[in-house]
């Protein structure tokens, strides 16, 4: 078969320079469809330049799975090398499915705030300050549950059903999670905010008997979803 359109690789360890289909001829075991992140992971230097609106826009593409194809090198399917479409369609190996592990999104340790100050020309500014606090309350919350196993990164996450009743917050999930803000009411606004229960399908998971303020001290108390594996796992090659 001719492959003079095709790209040559020198590839490293194996003393052999060519095309992806003359490389997996010579020294591949199988081939296989996958997914991995729809980008790559950026360095944390890189990250912590930037702005807030750009690390939403690269986290919401970061989540995304995208189709790959992958050309394997041993049995074990351990070693592996990510390919063109062009070259994995051209490529005379047999193709084997690899069982993997949960596609899930590395959560980030958001921390809730303390307080939260209602519009200043507000007779009472409890109402504007839980509008802001439920706001936040759903970022924390998502960013928890995803932490603890309940959401999965491959999937977009619906956002809860929110009902505020004077000071205190109440989210609905689909998948039978309920989640409890507390805050008691202030001069501006309302402070002592808390997350202080979780349920699942009916059952504690979280019981906030004393006030914590960020993901991981919340997670270290809640009931780790035993189906799911760690929130750090990505899918890969």
């Amino acid at each position: 078969m001719i492959y003079n359109k095709m790209n040559k690789y020198n590839w490293k360890g194996y003393d052999f320079i060519g095309t992806v289909p003359e490389f997996a001829e010579k020294f591949g075991y199988c081939k296989t469809p996958t997914f991995v992140n729809a980008v790559k992971r950026v360095p944390r230097h890189k990250y912590n330049c930037m702005d807030e609106m750009e690390q939403r826009a690269y986290e919401e593409k970061r989540k995304r799975a995208k189709r790959a194809y992958c050309i394997y090198m041993n049995e074990e399917m351990t070693d592996s090398y990510i390919v063109t479409k062009e070259e994995y369609l051209a490529t005379n190996l047999p193709i084997k499915e690899k069982l993997h592990e949960p596609f899930l999104l590395s959560y980030r340790n958001r921390v809730l705030p303390y307080n939260f100050i209602g519009n200043s020309h507000d007779e009472i500014p409890v109402r504007s300050a839980m509008v802001k606090y439920s706001a936040e309350a759903v970022k924390f919350a998502e960013q928890l549950l995803l932490a603890a196993g309940y959401f999965n990164g491959s999937n977009s996450v619906k956002k809860p059903l929110v009902k505020i009743n004077y000071t205190s917050l109440y989210l609905t999930y689909a998948n039978g999670i309920s989640i409890t803000f507390d805050s008691e009411r202030s001069r501006d606004g309302v402070d002592n905010c808390r997350l202080s229960i979780i349920d699942f399908n009916g059952e504690r998971i979280y019981n906030g008997w004393r006030r914590l303020n960020s993901v991981d001290e919340i997670l270290y108390y809640t009931t780790i979803n035993k189906d799911s594996k760690d929130a750090s796992c990505y899918l890969g090659g």
